[in-house]
């Protein structure tokens, strides 16, 4: 008894049979417990639930969730998602048999039945089980301990059945009447459900989690009969980091942490406010034999939510530890504090840390619907502010619209071209919950704006301009414009010029919308068409800006209807804001001050990028002098951007005078060192300085150093200088040991400290830990990455106490002394798949023992699209390596590392659509290697 255990965390309970858990690799799996079977729960309609179910799995539900768990796997159901039986065990107990001890489900009659012939029929004659005395059960029990030790899964399960039924009376055997009843679900208002309960605690159970700021609870109202709720719940007093809401750098990790804190588990809730379709609850988890914890304090404490000031009382002792907890969370830079000075672009002031009789000055710098601007305030923080009390046609150019009202995008195209860019006051008079209240939305500030200059209200033009009418608040309503009675009169006004009724009913014109960006890996074709009939410059409108170069665009026609697409810059490349990359926030916030909102003109290359089925483009914008400019080249000439090295940025359609022209303009910002070649080499540009082609490859004498994952190699030229860096140099430069995550980032360079050989290195920063936006499935996901550049070395760490910064400025001005490549014209294995084909397996062993720690002989021939050296690798004591024939090619590749890969059988050769131009020569002479290889059913054509 007893087989290999597996540690999981228990997610949530289905039912007293199945649960949810999370295995060692993050990944969720169902689990059935082997050998019983349990009345069911019905988790969408527990009205619905079998009977026994609710107190079932209500059982299971108050011992397991949240819990870590061990796993004794039976069998494996499915695949995908993961599906098995299991024995489960949680520190000594059985949890199979401890469902049964309860009461709460029933043996399989397989089990049952051995039990029963191999020793109920050794103490009575009958098989029956329901005659049995508890005398009868002890005896039979007693029996299979003598013959049993230690006893069978089986054995223990048959007979804590019987316990329950014949001893205990317990669960399903109580004979209680009251057990077997499902609850009765009642649906109340939040309105009702807040004036009933407000201030009173309710015990209930988190049924599901969305994210940090909404779940579902379940809350029984009365025991006899049994009757229960669910209610949506937002945390009170505080803005929790999520996808929908302002504050989403850290959703994901906010999400699971909160999934970890709360699903399945026995909350307290004390109703506070409604929000929308939600209750805003103080939320106490309770633990067993600990105490219990606060949501709101846990968020804030890892920094996963700021606190809303007019929410709490700040005498409470609850406002002060919430307060302190949030203070400590943003001194560490934990959560929504990481990186908080650069995220200006991003930070979105809440309807809840707005103040009433405060004025904010800003700039408009978007209009997202035809009834709100975006105004950036004068610490860089944006506030979407709605216009009171005025009625607006709709216009939300949203995913997957199919048509908008004409008037509502003429009424935004109206705010759009008058007021972006404008100086405002804004006036905050009420909040309001949204028209049709989302579980995702919270309270919309309605405010009076103003432009700074004339200290016009904007809404008196709009009322007199465009379609736009007066909202009739009832006399008695108290949230409207501070300017309403103005409004009513310029609309009374403006509709005794027009001849018009003010309810006059008018037939909605709509403009059809096309969305090409919604057809991201579906409608290739249709792409691929509009590709091909967009060939030259036209005029768009930068509808929003996704990254420093990526952008969604709209385009217009006097035909009715619109053209929405998405595009990314030919041939240019931003650091990515999602890999927490170096100036990624810089870029983005440039991207947006520049085109957000404005009129450009888009040159189409007629190339589709195939990962994202966005249009490659060259985009200009007219300057404040009113002089037309170069986007890409703005980009690179503020160091905000760089190349696409090899032939990717031909690929993406840009002409060789553009490529030219923006290479000298990297190349100058380079000199000047500024953005983000400030602070991090260039790590793309090689030690070798002529990489050769295939026509005349570049030979160099190596040493290899590494060889990685995904096929490519590091080495090191033979005979290169070591850099040595002393603490002298760090010193001098100001270097201070990093104790935060949050001061680094992918791409940056810094110096490492090896304890152990007491050597400093330079590294380059390959990857952080994961976040909302990076899952990478990698063992080492948990440690930052770092690649020692100058011995071609990586290197994982748990913390970054060991990493110094800034980089004395001799050492950032220096190449690596290594690079990578990679064997031409090899077909490589997936990553990762070595762990799962013996085949693969072996060509990674083979080419490792061939490179690493060897001196070899290189031919390099050019880089390809990723900006990799495709190299032919020989050994020192190959001879003949070159060829003089005038109609052969100018190297032996048999004798190559890549020919006797090929020979042996241990890879493919690229497909011959893939072959490089000029590449030919080599590729024959391979091909006719590997058909050997193949017709000796070597290796992979065993």
């Amino acid at each position: 008894m007893g087989g290999s255990r597996t540690t999981v965390r228990v997610r949530a309970v289905y039912g007293a049979d199945s649960l949810s858990v999370l295995d060692e690799k993050g990944e969720l799996m169902t689990v059935v417990l082997c050998g019983i079977q349990a009345p069911k729960y019905n988790s969408k309609d527990p009205s619905a639930s079998e009977a026994y179910g609710y107190f079932a799995r209500e059982f299971l539900r108050k011992k397991l969730a949240g819990h870590r768990i061990q796993l004794e796997i039976i069998k494996e159901l499915q695949a995908n998602p993961r599906r098995v039986i299991a024995h489960a065990f949680i520190a000594k107990a059985y949890i199979n048999e401890e469902v049964l001890l309860a009461g709460w489900g029933t043996v399989i009659d397989t089990y049952v039945s051995q039990y029963t012939k191999k020793y109920l029929s050794q103490l009575r004659g009958s098989l029956d089980l329901s005659s049995l005395t508890e005398e009868e059960v002890l005896n039979v029990a007693r029996l299979s301990e003598q013959q049993e030790s230690p006893k069978s899964n089986e054995t223990r399960l048959v007979e804590a059945q019987l316990k329950a039924k014949f001893i205990k009376h317990s669960g399903m055997h109580a004979g209680n009447e009251r057990f077997s009843l499902a609850p009765v679900m009642v649906d109340t208002p939040v309105s009702q459900l807040l004036t009933q309960y407000k201030g009173q605690e309710l015990l209930g159970s988190i049924e599901h989690v969305k994210d940090a700021d909404y779940f579902i609870t379940m809350v029984q109202l009365e025991e006899n009969p049994l009757t229960c709720i669910k209610i949506p719940c937002k945390p009170f007093g505080i803005m929790a980091a999520s996808e929908s809401g302002p504050l989403t750098s850290c959703a994901q990790e906010a999400q699971e942490h909160a999934v970890n804190l709360l699903s399945g588990k026995t909350v307290r809730l004390t109703p506070m406010l409604s929000s929308g379709n939600s209750l805003s609850c103080k939320v106490t988890v309770c633990t067993s034999g600990a105490e219990d914890k606060d949501y709101v304090h846990a968020l804030l404490s890892k920094g996963y939510a700021k606190t809303v000031g007019w929410m709490l009382d700040t005498d409470t002792s609850v406002a002060k530890l919430y307060n302190k907890a949030e203070e400590i969370a943003r001194s560490k830079c934990l959560g929504v504090w990481k990186n908080s000075d650069q995220e200006t672009v991003s930070k979105e002031i809440s309807a809840g840390d707005l103040k009433k009789n405060k004025q904010y000055n800003g700039t408009v710098i978007d209009v997202p619907s035809s009834d709100s601007i975006v105004i950036r305030l004068a610490d860089g923080s944006s506030l979407r502010a709605w216009f009171s009390s005025l009625l607006t046609p709709r216009c939300i150019i949203s995913k997957n619209s199919s048509e908008v009202e004409e008037a509502g995008f003429n009424l935004r195209e109206y705010l759009r071209k008058n007021y972006v860019g404008r100086h405002v006051v804004a006036k905050l008079d009420y909040l309001r919950d949204p028209p049709q209240p989302k579980e995702d939305l919270s309270s919309r500030p309605y405010f009076s704006i103003y432009l700074q200059e004339t200290e016009s209200n904007i809404a008196l033009d709009l009322i007199k301009n465009t379609s736009c009418r007066v909202v009739r608040h009832p006399v008695a309503e108290t949230n409207r414009s501070r300017d309403y009675a103005l409004m009513l009169e310029a609309e009374s006004e403006n509709q005794a010029e027009k001849n018009q009724e003010s309810n006059a009913q008018t037939t909605k014109r709509m403009l059809k919308v096309i969305d090409y960006s919604s057809f991201a890996g579906t409608n290739n074709a249709q792409i691929q068409n509009l590709a091909r009939e967009h060939n030259g410059c036209y005029q768009a409108v930068v509808d929003s800006v996704l990254s420093g170069s990526r952008f969604k665009i709209y385009m217009s026609n006097m035909r009715g209807f619109l053209q929405v697409a998405l595009i990314t810059l030919a041939g240019v490349m931003t650091p990515s804001v999602k890999r927490r990359e170096a100036f990624s926030m810089e870029a983005l916030g440039y991207a947006k001050s520049i085109l957000l909102m404005k009129d450009i003109k888009v040159t189409f290359t007629g190339v589709v990028e195939k990962h994202t089925n966005a249009l490659f483009a060259r985009v200009s914008f007219v300057c404040k002098d009113g002089q037309e400019k170069d986007f890409s080249g703005s980009l690179l000439e503020n160091g905000f951007g760089e190349l696409v090295k090899g032939k990717a940025a031909s690929e993406s359609g840009l002409s060789p005078a553009h490529l030219h022209k923006y290479a000298a303009l990297e190349s100058e910002a380079k000199k000047k060192r500024v953005g983000l070649f400030k602070y991090y080499i260039d790590y793309k540009e090689s030690i070798v300085s002529s990489p050769g082609s295939w026509t005349f490859p570049e030979k160099h004498e190596i040493h290899g150093l590494q060889f990685l994952d995904d096929g490519a190699f590091v080495f090191r030229l033979k005979g290169s200088e070591e850099i040595t860096i002393t603490k002298e140099m760090l010193d001098k430069a100001g270097a201070k040991a990093l104790c935060e995550e949050s001061t680094i980032f992918v791409k940056q360079i810094v110096i490492y400290y090896d304890k152990d050989t007491d050597e400093y290195w330079r590294a380059r920063i390959e990857s952080l830990p994961p976040s909302a936006s990076d899952k990478e499935q990698h063992e080492n996901r948990n440690c930052v990455h770092i690649h020692l550049l100058d011995i071609g070395r990586d290197v994982f760490l748990d913390d970054i106490t060991n990493l110094y910064a800034p980089v004395p400025n001799e050492l950032l001005v220096l190449k690596p002394t290594t690079a990578m490549a990679k064997l031409a014209l090899l077909q490589y294995p997936r990553k990762g798949a070595a762990d799962k084909n013996l085949a693969d397996q072996e060509f990674f062993d083979y080419v490792r023992r061939s490179v690493v720690g060897v001196d070899l002989i290189c031919y390099s021939c050019g880089y390809d699209r990723d900006g990799l050296m495709n190299v032919f690798l020989f050994t020192e004591d190959t001879e003949s390596i070159e060829i003089e024939e005038p109609n052969e090619p100018p190297i032996d590749v048999a004798a190559s590392i890549t020919g006797k890969v090929i020979s042996n059988g241990l890879a493919k050769l690229i497909s011959d659509e893939d072959i490089p131009s000029n590449a030919d020569m080599y590729y024959e002479i391979l091909m006719d290697i590997e058909k050997e290889a193949f017709h000796s059913r070597k290796g992979l054509w065993k």
